[in-house]
């Protein structure tokens, strides 16, 4: 039921996702075998949502260290300046319209980032 409601929806799979609304009102009925179920799988589903709309926040524009011998290159530099009002460097502003040469993950967001993609990936198994 939940696939064909998936289709039927303007957005894709994405909209589809039941709310908290729902998860609680889940939550709140008798524990049933199947009703466990359901209410993990909408846990499931919410946490694939919430990696889908954060994991592109934990990239960041940054200036390379141009001196810098690393065999990787691009974890070595400096954050590139945010612009005024838009203090998070992972903002959608900031990283499209920073002054930086390089696109990086944020500096020890590299866990966030596989934990929030796996969860993302979830929702398509």
């Amino acid at each position: 039921m939940w696939r064909q409601h998936a289709h039927d929806r303007s957005g894709g799979v994405w909209r589809a996702i039941p709310r908290a609304s729902l998860l609680a009102q889940a939550e709140a009925a008798d524990h049933g075998e199947v009703l466990v179920d359901v209410i993990e799988a909408i846990r499931d589903l919410q946490a694939s949502h919430h990696g889908h709309r954060t994991s592109p926040r934990l990239y960041e524009r940054y200036i390379p260290d141009r001196s810098s011998r690393s065999s990787l290159g691009f974890s070595d530099g400096r954050t590139a300046r945010t612009l005024p009002g838009f203090p998070d460097p992972g903002h959608w502003v900031n990283q499209n319209f920073a002054r930086g040469d390089g696109w990086r993950i944020q500096p020890g967001r590299e866990g966030t980032l596989r934990t929030l993609e796996d969860n993302e990936r979830a929702v398509h198994a």
